[in-house]
């Protein structure tokens, strides 16, 4: 009796008749007007297949998380099934784009299995680069949620400055457009393009706004050096940030060697936790520039 190796619910068996497995998924995608609707639209809908992704559990001894995470982010095929648009002028006059779209995956059990059998059986060191990849890309997206989790607590309070509201739709905005070369380039990069992947690994490092965050909690009396310390502990935060980043690509590290990164912004919270002592968090934002010669 041939053997079968158990995914979640799918069975990789060598069977004639390949089992299709389908699961669903709900992205989300908030923008302003400097974003189009059918931009929103596409990264929602990427959103939404990462999200079926993830309910595939159950994976066979022979292969990791991380494995399979590659293999279906880069083989994904969907079908949306619902997309609604939500354009909101708030107190403000700020215009935005709440996107949400369902999508449903359908994974045929035979071509997984291949697609597994191909990846695990490639370089050690291509797969090694592929699932850091990967692993960057999440990193990005779960600082991009917690920019729009920042937003939503701001974005209808008329107490809040204009400034601010549009200042964190440019993270946003930003977020957006890096995570979707970085996911491009990752997909050209396991199909062993390269050249082009890298291509999009500059643009995406060039065009991000890295942001360092540091808190420290001092006596009143000493707030300057209490903005001192957080500022040191966002520049370190930025620093690390960048340095993950720019692993995305191992070539292209050589090719930043000739820019730098150079700080655009600093801002600093104070709040006050009593009579005596206060909190400063320290926001510093920095972008990869070309150095001068």
């Amino acid at each position: 009796m041939a053997a079968s190796v158990v995914v979640g619910s799918l069975i990789f068996s060598p069977s004639a008749y390949a089992e299709i497995q389908t699961y669903e998924g709900v992205g989300e995608c908030l923008i302003d007007e400097q974003i189009t609707p059918e931009s929103a639209e596409k990264f929602a809908r990427f959103e939404a297949e990462l999200d079926a992704l993830n309910k595939i559990k159950n994976l066979p001894d022979n292969i990791t998380q991380d494995d399979i995470d590659v293999v279906l982010a880069n083989n994904l095929k969907s079908k949306i099934v619902d997309v609604k648009r939500f354009d909101t002028v708030v107190d403000l006059q700020i215009k935005y784009t709440k996107c949400n779209v369902t999508v449903k995956v359908d994974i045929d059990t035979d071509e997984l299995k291949a697609q597994i059998n191909d990846f695990i059986s490639r370089d050690e060191k291509e797969r090694a680069s592929l699932i850091e990849k990967n692993k960057i890309l999440k990193q990005l997206i779960d600082e991009k949620n917690n920019h729009v989790a920042d937003l939503e607590k701001i974005i209808d309070n008329p107490d809040v400055d204009a400034a601010k509201i549009q200042n964190k739709f440019n993270q946003i905005n930003n977020d957006v457009q890096v995570i979707s070369k970085i996911a491009e380039g990752n997909k050209l990069c396991y199909e062993q393009k390269h050249d082009e992947a890298i291509t999009l690994y500059i643009e995406a490092a060039t065009n991000k706004v890295f942001e360092g965050i540091g808190e420290q909690i001092d006596r009143r009396s000493n707030l300057e050096m209490a903005k001192r310390l957080a500022g040191m502990k966002a520049n370190r935060d930025l620093s690390e940030k960048f340095s993950v980043f720019i692993k995305i690509e191992g070539e292209s590290v050589s090719v930043s060697s000739n820019n730098m990164l150079t700080i655009i912004s600093a801002e600093y919270e104070v709040e006050n936790i009593d009579a005596d002592n206060v909190k400063v968090r320290a926001i510093v934002k920095g972008r990869l520039a070309k150095a001068k010669n």
